[in-house]
Formats: structure tokens, sequence, C-alpha cells
């Protein structure tokens, strides 16, 4: 999509506060945007993974023993917000506790500095600092709670991503793995299949394709078996998809009892 590009670079090459918030199904390329704007706009890119943050001082820093004293030590998180000219990702924001998230408020509004009494001064945002946060919001998401309202306020731009045409999808495949288009092509579009509301089975995500295209190329079709079929826990959908696959990939191995049985494989 042209427009969202420039729009997105547009975010990326802006002095003033930029705070961007991606929110689409688990493996269709929020981070990937991430690590792509940082690449136009030839600035830094660090990624957070916020679930593992789980103090609110995990953001800027710890206590450590230097030649028999005590000192402040500055994550790289630190050193990557006040030095600037960076892409900051919020990787999985919402699996972070949210009163973790709370010492990051002053750092995305106007303020753009927090202070830290350990550190004996404020962190403060560099200049040409783009924060992009990442999120998965729904009940099938066990693991992530609702952005809390003053942390969405902060992140007033929101694109919704989802999955790329199954011409793209199959492309970006080909590209990656080294596989043939046309395999590539028939991958996307059972996955395209699967992601509608009626189709009945999980969404196969762009990340699961990249797995079964990348152990194709590697293997061959009957490696389908452990990177589609093992995932689908109801056996009649996972018999329904041996079908759809086999339809596809005739090198799947034809006798499937052991992926559509009742007794687990």
């Amino acid at each position: 999509d042209d427009n969202l590009k420039s729009f997105l670079l547009s975010i990326g090459t802006s002095t003033g506060i930029e705070n961007l918030r991606l929110v689409g199904p688990a493996g269709c390329g929020k981070t990937s945007i991430g690590q792509w704007l940082a690449q136009e706009t030839n600035k830094r890119l660090l990624i957070m993974d916020c679930s593992v943050i789980r103090e609110p001082r995990d953001w800027f820093g710890f206590r450590t023993v230097h030649n028999g004293s005590i000192r402040w030590q500055d994550t790289e998180f630190v050193r990557a917000v006040t030095t600037g000219n960076c892409v900051i990702v919020l990787d999985e924001l919402n699996r972070a506790p949210a009163s973790v998230l709370n010492g990051l408020m002053p750092l995305l509004d106007h303020r753009r500095a927090s202070w830290i009494e350990e550190r004996g001064a404020a962190v403060r945002v560099g200049p040409n600092t783009t924060f992009v946060a990442t999120t998965n919001m729904g009940a099938k998401y066990l693991g992530a709670s609702p952005v809390d309202l003053a942390l969405r306020d902060r992140f007033s731009r929101v694109i919704e991503v989802t999955y790329l045409p199954t011409p793209k999808e199959a492309a970006l495949l080909s590209r990656r793995t080294g596989l043939k288009l046309d395999s590539c092509t028939a991958l996307a579009t059972i996955a395209s299949n699967t992601r509608g509301k009626t189709s009945g089975h999980e969404p196969i995500s762009t990340r699961e394709l990249l797995a079964a295209a990348s152990d194709i190329a590697n293997y061959g079709e009957q490696s389908l078996r452990y990177t589609i079929l093992s995932k689908i826990e109801d056996h009649s959908k996972r018999a329904a998809m041996a079908t759809l696959l086999a339809g596809k990939f005739p090198g799947l191995v034809s006798d499937t009892a052991t992926t559509t049985a009742s007794e687990p494989f």
C-alpha cells in the first residue's frame, strides 16, 4: 500500500512526538514493519520484548557493584532512547503487566522524559526517536491484556495490520525460503482460505507459512504434516486440512492415518 508506506515514512522522518501502535493477528508482520521503518529511515533499531519486563525499573537499569561501590547501570533501552535517531519497537506491549507500563508514560507524551531517582537524573528522549508498539488484541490471546486508556491515548496513530494479499505473500515466501513460486502460491492460497471467519479453521499465519515453505524447500512436501497439520487439534478439521493439502501437494504422505485418527500422533 503506497499510501501507508508514505505515511510510515513521514512518521519515521518527523521531528515531533511520533508514537505508532500496530494492531493485528499473530505472525502477520507487525514487528517487521518496525524493522523496515528503521532501515528505510537509516535509524538504529532496538526491539524491546515487553513480555520479559516484570518490574518498572527493568526498563531503565539496575544497581551493580563496581570497584567496591554500588552504582547505577543504564539499560540498552535507556541508551537507545537518550541517544536518539532510533526506532524503538515495543514488541507485544500488552504482554507486560499494566503496572510495569506506567513508567513509559512520561517518555511517550509531551514531557519526553522520566525522572529515575536511583539514576540521579532524568531519562530524556533523544531527537528523531520513534516508538512503535505492537499488540495482539482479542480473547484468544490469553497472555495479553487490554491496553490501558491512558497508554492508548499516547499512541494516537493506530494501524491495523493484516496478512498480505495471496500473490504478495507467495512472493515473500519464495524470496525468503527459495521455494518455487507455484508451491508458495499454493501455500498462500490455503492459508488465505483459513483466515475467513466462516472457514472453521484457526488462521495460518505468515510466520507459520515461512516455516512450512522452508521445510518443503529443505525436506519435501511430507514436512507439511509437521508444520501445518500438527497444529490442528480437532481431528475432523485435521482430516479436512490433510485433504486440502494433498490436493495442492501430491507429495504429501497419502497415508494420513497418524494425523487424522482420534489418537494423538
